[in-house]
């Protein structure tokens, strides 16, 4: 790559420069904030260079719904969050995930962890109850409580008041 010419080079900030139009890369920029610095690479493809790449099949976005375990390959760049939730779960064998409505908590789980703990762990060793909570959680709970364990946990969704869910977790193991 030959040296650009002055033309080519922006002050960026500080001691910084940054080189724009050289080559395949339209532009690098790049900023100081506090000593550290930031820097963007812009790469500008022409419309006969996009318009000739395959195309993969499906989007990887989702719209409004959220990630299924069966979407783990969609699911991506979540992987460091993924890993701290499954040793915080292995810690303490309970994971509460707090967040804004909408701000991706189900797909984190269903789409990231759940697959990650099953990759991990074996898919037999993991029994998965999705369910979203109604009016009353606990019958929300039974009803998508795997049916192999019903009987064990009858006690529990007949009179909650009377057992945790850490009981039921003990009793169905």
């Amino acid at each position: 790559m030959s040296e650009p010419s002055s033309a080519y080079i922006n002050d960026i900030g500080g001691d910084v420069k940054g080189i724009i139009g050289d080559g395949d890369i339209k532009g690098i920029i790049g900023d100081i904030k506090g000593g550290v610095v930031n820097q963007y690479i812009i790469a500008q493809y022409s419309e006969a260079e996009i318009h000739s790449r395959n195309l993969k099949p499906g989007s990887p976005y989702l719209g409004l719904n959220k990630f299924q375990p069966g979407d783990k390959d969609k699911f991506f760049g979540r992987e460091r969050w993924i890993i701290e939730l499954s040793n915080d779960l292995e810690k303490s064998n309970l994971l509460l995930l707090v967040g804004a409505s909408g701000s991706g908590k189900s797909s984190l789980v269903q789409a990231g962890l759940i697959p990650y703990l099953s990759d991990q762990w074996g898919a037999s060793q993991l029994v998965t109850i999705i369910f979203v909570p109604d009016n009353n959680p606990f019958t929300s709970f039974s009803d998508n409580f795997p049916k192999k364990y019903q009987n064990k946990a009858s006690d529990f969704f007949n009179s909650p008041n009377n057992l945790t869910l850490i009981d039921v977790i003990k009793r169905c193991q």
